[in-house]
């Protein structure tokens, strides 16, 4: 039988609240670095109540980001600085206890990060400190954000999680070595949309947390409002072993036997147990029975040698049958707003699940204890790249793990409606390169080691057109049938379909793509010189500047608009007919074919063909692809170069 030991740890929120909590008045608004407060310097967090350094941070326990900025700036050195380093992966949970942060006019919330870099961090809210709010990925010195649209009307926060989200990495290389650790530098948390609690008796602990009301003024309390020895010398500190805990909650099956172990320091000389049912022990080491089924607050209060005392307490759960674990899954969605962002909910049907441990794909992995929440809570995560990850769930039971994967593709897509483009079917041909379609559904392809262009009819069978061009590529029909190939020497050719040639340009080194408006003028991207050349029926030809040094992908509106890509690149650009040009967008990923049909672009890039509208408008349409490349559309059906041979997809 396996046995968890379970540490609790004692966050010492007394210390970190001006040496020992007192009032702090609401007083006039207050400026710091170009931000107004209305409330003042009540308006900062004023308790860390869990700080875990990431690696690399140096830190030791947060409290430097405590109260108003201070805007010192230096090393991420313990005592040198007025900020704290997260590290990476690191986090810090504060809590306001004179305030409310709320929806206010505009900004609501700053966030005051300071060092020689801009580094991004996660901030989520919560009014409890369990089920939180995620307000994304940002950064900035200092950085401001408005939670209108997030929360709901009348809402009150009283906690804020900062969390450093990747590896540390400068912008600007003459930053490396400038600051000896990693993630963002916190100064202060401050809410500028903010409502004061109430505190009837001015202990500084707002009436809803105050335990101990009615405080006599001048006496100090802890972060329960109730009188301390601000002399105590001691920290409380116990452990719970229970021998089917498999999470973080010390738990199993009534009658549940549970160890409890001091681990408080300084030197105490008394011990006091309350187990949350009636029980009470005076022993150092108590052994205690939980007989019913329920979650107990086990607290233990310690003595100090010179009077002081110091309290502890944890959650303990007692089930009243043995827990079996069950099969389970989870369901991801992307946020339309941010198609980085997945959002990921369990589905778990049975009860008594742990803790949950998730496993992104890209490095990173969290796990969450389900006794401070429910195992079907979601959970977000911002991802760095556009790729296809492997995300994965374990769910901790008492008997054992279940495991659950999915294979998530992070896209530029902002929308989850995907057309009918999922009927597949393969043209094998090993000579395939770039290619073009008739209105038949007849494939020309160009064989560029042999100098021939090759036609795969609709019923499968293969011949050769024509021969003699040197290195073909990128063939495209015009309106009338008569098909364009650009040839390595610097002309272009055009094939009718009895096989003829004729030279109809010439000196455009390296011609790459093409494409056709209504007027059957061709456009055709000189791989080398970063121009576009327009020849019309009549022979004559005008260079565009493409905005690239060396433009790979071309298409061409009916009305003659230009949207072009760069060799390699991911940014698709916009030339009008009248030479304007824009940025229509970046996919993030290199480009490897790109065709257009009735107003619509269609790409392909990774694993993944998409379309592409005139808006910009991102929707892939298949994905898992084998290395897909060139593409064409003809009526509707697209055909896409991959691995092997070309795939059609209808």
């Amino acid at each position: 039988m396996e046995k968890n030991i379970v540490f609790i740890k004692i966050f010492l929120t007394v210390f970190f609240v001006l040496g020992g909590t007192s009032p702090l008045a609401m007083g006039e608004s207050v400026t710091y670095s170009g931000v107004t407060f209305p409330l003042g310097d009540v308006s900062f967090a004023d308790i860390v109540i869990d700080f875990t350094p990431g690696s690399e941070s140096g830190e030791s326990d947060g409290s430097a980001v405590i109260g108003p900025p201070n805007g010192e700036v230096g090393p991420s050195i313990i005592g040198a600085k007025g900020d704290v380093t997260l590290g990476k992966g690191g986090s810090i949970i504060l809590k306001f206890t004179n305030n409310f942060l709320i929806d206010g006019e505009g900004l609501d919330i700053y966030i005051y990060e300071y060092g020689p870099a801009v580094e991004p961090f996660k901030v989520e809210i919560s009014k409890d400190g369990i089920e939180w709010i995620d307000l994304g990925v940002i950064s900035g010195q200092p950085t401001g954000v408005d939670i209108h649209g997030k929360v709901n009307s009348g809402d009150k926060f009283s906690y804020v999680r900062l969390t450093d989200p990747t590896s540390y990495s400068p912008q600007n290389p003459s930053e490396i070595g400038k600051e000896l650790y990693y993630g963002a530098d916190i100064d202060a948390v401050g809410a500028i949309g903010s409502e004061q609690r109430p505190d009837s008796d001015e202990d500084g602990i707002a009436d809803d947390d105050d335990t101990c009301p009615n405080t006599p003024t001048g006496v100090t309390v802890d972060a329960k409002g109730c009188p301390i020895s601000t002399d105590s010398s001691c920290t409380a500190c116990f452990s719970a072993i229970a021998p089917e805990s498999r999470g973080d909650i010390a738990s199993g099956t009534v009658p549940l036997t549970i160890q409890f172990k001091d681990c408080s320091y300084s030197d105490p000389i008394a011990w006091h147990w309350n187990f949350g049912d009636g029980g009470v022990s005076f022993a150092q080491d108590p052994t205690w029975v939980y007989s019913k089924p329920g979650k107990y607050t086990a607290t233990l209060t310690v003595t100090c040698k010179d009077g002081g005392k110091d309290t502890i307490s944890a959650t303990v759960e007692g089930w009243d049958t043995p827990q079996t674990s069950c099969p389970v899954s989870f369901s991801v969605a992307i946020n339309s707003a941010n198609p980085k962002e997945v959002i990921l909910t369990p589905i778990v049907p049975c009860p008594h699940a742990q803790a949950i441990r998730w496993k992104y794909g890209d490095g990173f992995e969290d796990m969450y204890n389900i006794g401070l929440g429910s195992p079907s809570d979601p959970h977000n995560r911002l991802y760095s790249d556009y790729g296809t990850y492997t995300i994965i769930m374990e769910v901790i039971f008492a008997t054992d793990t279940e495991i659950a994967s999915q294979n998530v593709r992070i896209s530029p897509s902002s929308t989850g409606d995907i057309p009918s483009y999922n009927s597949v079917a393969q043209i094998t041909s090993n000579n395939l390169g770039s290619f073009t379609v008739n209105n038949a559904g007849d494939v020309y392809f160009v064989d560029y080691t042999k100098g021939t262009i090759g036609v795969i009819g609709a019923d499968g069978t293969e011949k050769v057109v024509t021969s003699g061009i040197d290195r073909p590529r990128s063939p495209v029909f015009d309106s009338r049938g008569d098909l364009y190939v650009g040839s390595f020497d610097g002309t272009i050719q055009k094939i009718t379909p009895d096989g003829t040639k004729t030279v109809i340009a010439s000196g455009i080194w390296s011609p790459q793509a093409m494409g056709c408006d209504a007027d059957d003028t061709l456009y055709v991207a000189g791989g080398y010189d970063g121009n576009i050349y327009k020849i019309t029926k009549t022979g004559s030809i005008t260079n565009i500047p493409s905005g690239f040094p060396n433009p790979k992908h071309l298409v061409v509106t009916q009305s003659g608009d230009m949207f072009v890509v760069n060799d390699k690149g991911s940014l698709i650009k916009k030339i009008s007919r009248g030479g304007v040009s824009s940025n229509l967008v970046d996919l993030g990923k290199p480009i490897k074919g790109m065709t257009i049909e009735d107003q619509k672009i269609y790409v392909s890039y990774d694993d993944t063909v998409a379309m592409v509208d005139l808006n910009g408008k991102v929707t892939p349409l298949k994905i898992g692809l084998d290395q897909p490349a060139a593409i064409s559309v003809q009526n509707g059906v697209l055909y896409v170069a991959v691995d092997g041979g070309t795939v059609m997809i209808k």
